[in-house]
């Protein structure tokens, strides 16, 4: 069973090149930072979907970048399909990442590429509208 391979818990890490969180923050960092990750990490393959090369992975970068999602389909678990958006403020800085991870079987190519990326971006700027009403209560303006 392919789900308990993929448990998590606090304290898990991933690599980021290869879940679709890790794809929406790696999106959002500054070259430089990204060039650091890509000098100081192995692009180690896990499954047969699994980027493994740099070039394509800058290219998922540059889609993420422009369509503000993230997709990990079998990257890192088999049969284990991820969405993930990024959470950027204001400045620009990343809060972090918003994900959805399912077996496969519940989530089907249309669901996977176009329902839970619009849940994902819907859920994103709410989270972005409440953090930033949150930054100016805090600061006196309201």
């Amino acid at each position: 069973n392919h789900t308990n391979e993929s448990e998590t818990h606090v304290g898990t890490t991933e690599a980021l090149y290869c879940t679709a969180a890790g794809k929406a923050f790696l999106a959002e960092i500054s070259k430089k930072e990204l060039n650091k990750y890509l000098n100081n990490n192995t692009l180690k393959r896990y499954t047969t979907n699994t980027i493994t090369d740099e070039g394509r992975l800058r290219s998922e970068l540059d889609k993420v970048r422009s369509s503000g999602v993230a997709f990990d389909d079998q990257e890192r678990y088999e049969g284990v399909r991820c969405v993930a958006a990024p959470i950027t403020l204001s400045d620009g800085s990343i809060l972090g990442t918003f994900s959805v991870s399912a077996p496969v079987e519940q989530m089907p190519e249309n669901r996977f590429r176009n329902d839970i990326p619009d849940r994902i971006q819907n859920t994103v700027t709410v989270v972005k509208i409440n953090t930033t009403y949150s930054e100016w209560t805090s600061s006196g303006i309201n």
